[in-house]
C-alpha cells in the first residue's frame, strides 16, 4: 500500500482519509500506519533475504578462482579444457545473474523503505497537527462551557436579586399605606369629645403600586416615617409626628356638645 508523493502535494484534498468532526476518522488513520508498518516488516524479511543470497554470491567467486587456478596449474587434454570452459562460462553466467536479482532486490528495498519513511513522517504531521486542532477544540468547548454555566449563575444571581428588591420593595409600599390609612382614619372618625383621641376604626392597607419594579439594589435598612407637615387633614389638624391624636377645633366641639345636651 505505498503511494507516491510529488512536490506540493496535499493530504487535505486527495481524499486520502475521511473527514469527522475533529479532524481524520482516527480508526482509518491506525488502519493505514497499520499497513505501513506491515509493509515495512515484509522489506525487512526481503533485507534479511538477501543476505544468503550475498554469500552465495561470494561462495561463487571463491569456487570460480578455486577452478581458474586449478586451469592454470592443471595441463588438460582438449575435451577436459573445453568441459572445464564451459562450466566456467556457465557459473560466471549464473553468478551475474545473481548479482544482478540481489542488486535489483536491494534497490527496490531501499527505495521502498525511503518512500515509506517519507510517507511516514508527513502522516505522522498531519495525524499530529489534527490532534493539535482536536486539542484546541476541546479546550474551547470546556472555556464555551464554563463562560455559558457562568453567565447562567450570574443571571439568576440577578433574579434572585431583582426578586429580593421587589419584595422589599412590596414591604416598604405596604408599611406606607398601612401608615397613610391611619392618619386618614384617625382624622374621619373625629376624636372623642372629652379626650379627642380618635375612635378606633378598621384600618385600610394603602395600594400597592402596579408599574415596573426596577431590579436594582434596595436599601435593607430600616423604614422611619419622618414628621407629617401640619395642615388640615379632613377638618383636623396635625401638628408634629402623627401620635394617634387629632386636634379637633373648638367650635365643632361645641356644636357637637349643644347638638348632643337634651
Amino acid at each position: 500500500m505505498t503511494r507516491q508523493t510529488e512536490p506540493g502535494d496535499g493530504y487535505e484534498d486527495d481524499g486520502l482519509f475521511r473527514t469527522v468532526m475533529f479532524g481524520y476518522d482516527r480508526a482509518q488513520v491506525d488502519d493505514y500506519v497499520n499497513a505501513i508498518c506491515d509493509e515495512l516488516h515484509v522489506l525487512s524479511i526481503a533485507v534479511k533475504r538477501l543476505s544468503p543470497v550475498e554469500e552465495e554470491l561470494a561462495a561463487a567467486h571463491t569456487e570460480i578462482r578455486r577452478l581458474q587456478g586449478q586451469v592454470s596449474a592443471a595441463t588438460p587434454s582438449a575435451a577436459a579444457s573445453a568441459r572445464i570452459t564451459h562450466m566456467l562460462r556457465i557459473a560466471e553466467e549464473e553468478a551475474a545473474a545473481v548479482r544482478r536479482e540481489a542488486d535489483e532486490l536491494l534497490a527496490q528495498a531501499r527505495h521502498d523503505a525511503d518512500v515509506i519513511r517519507r510517507e511516514a513522517e508527513v502522516d505522522s504531521e498531519h495525524v499530529a497537527a489534527a490532534r493539535r486542532r482536536e486539542n484546541q477544540r476541546a479546550r474551547e468547548d470546556i472555556i464555551a462551557g464554563a463562560r455559558a454555566e457562568a453567565a447562567r449563575i450570574l443571571s439568576d444571581a440577578n433574579v434572585r436579586g431583582g426578586n429580593l428588591a421587589v419584595s422589599a420593595i412590596v414591604t416598604t409600599n405596604g408599611h406606607n399605606g398601612v401608615t397613610k390609612g391611619s392618619l386618614n382614619g384617625g382624622a374621619k372618625t373625629g376624636g372623642s369629645p372629652k379626650t379627642g383621641s380618635p375612635n378606633a376604626g378598621p384600618v385600610s392597607p394603602g395600594p400597592v403600586s402596579s408599574g415596573p419594579v426596577s431590579s436594582g439594589p434596595v436599601s435593607s435598612g430600616p423604614v422611619s416615617p419622618g414628621p407629617v407637615g401640619s395642615g388640615p387633614v379632613n377638618g383636623a389638624t396635625v401638628d408634629g409626628p402623627v401620635t394617634g391624636v387629632a386636634k379637633v377645633p373648638a367650635k365643632k366641639n361645641a356644636a357637637k356638645k349643644r347638638t348632643q345636651s337634651p
